[in-house]
């Protein structure tokens, strides 16, 4: 929590002082690659357990995931990707910077249309993002009419957790307050949400290619002989 209360959106992190013969030292947060490609990546083995699920929302199979800025709360349902089980798969993250000419600063904000993080204020979050200003413009109009959040959702102290069952009071206020806001109105309500002048993105490639053997991948032993069904 220390090295994330020094993050800076624009600025980024100070890298700290590193003895490369003591791996203690490299233990700091937020976790980073420490070089390009994919010997430096993130390797990961999901079981997608596709037999036990059932999806209401789609007739696929896969795993939905999305990128997103480590200072913002991640719209996987309005934002998702989804990748293909069975498959070993290669993501390319890249990432996309937004810098200010040195000038920008000395217009107003109506009209350069954005903002630095400095001059914006947000009621539920620290950070200022456009991303982070929708959502909190979100989280408090649903407050205030419903007087509850989402357990998802930022909120302050005091405010209770909505029932989420679609039919009770709380489901059908809060469903119609996101119909209301899908509905043009958002860019009204949630108007003063401006993109930041210096900003960061993701966007990714991702390439695949089929898994052999797919009935000996769950399996744990040495031989054939002594093969069983690993506990998770």
């Amino acid at each position: 929590m220390n090295e994330w209360s020094k993050w800076d959106y624009e600025k980024g992190f100070v890298m700290p002082q590193i003895n490369v013969f003591d791996m203690k030292s490299h233990l700091f947060y937020p976790i980073r690659q420490w070089g390009p490609g994919k010997p430096y990546g993130f390797l990961m083995l999901i079981d997608a357990n596709t037999d036990d699920y059932y999806c209401p929302m789609s007739d696929a199979e896969g795993i939905v995931f999305t990128l997103h800025n480590s200072i913002e709360i991640p719209h996987v349902k309005e934002f998702p990707s989804v990748l293909d089980t069975n498959k070993e798969i290669y993501i390319k993250v890249n990432p996309d910077v937004t810098f200010a000419d040195s000038d920008i600063p000395d217009l107003s904000s109506e009209k350069r249309q954005c903002y630095f993080g400095n001059e914006q204020t947000l009621k539920l979050f620290r950070p200022y993002t456009r991303t982070n200003c929708i959502t909190d413009c979100i989280a408090n109009r649903i407050a205030k009419t419903c007087n509850c959040s989402y357990f998802y959702m930022p909120r302050e102290k005091g405010v209770r957790i909505c029932n989420t069952e679609v039919e009770s009071p709380d489901g059908k206020c809060v469903e119609a307050v996101n119909h209301y806001l899908r509905t043009s109105i958002k860019r009204l309500i949630c108007g003063h949400c401006l993109a930041l002048c210096e900003e960061l993105d993701y966007t990714y490639e991702a390439t695949m290619v089929g898994l052999q053997n797919l009935s000996q991948i769950w399996l744990n032993g040495s031989t054939s002989e002594n093969n069983t069904n690993p506990d998770w």
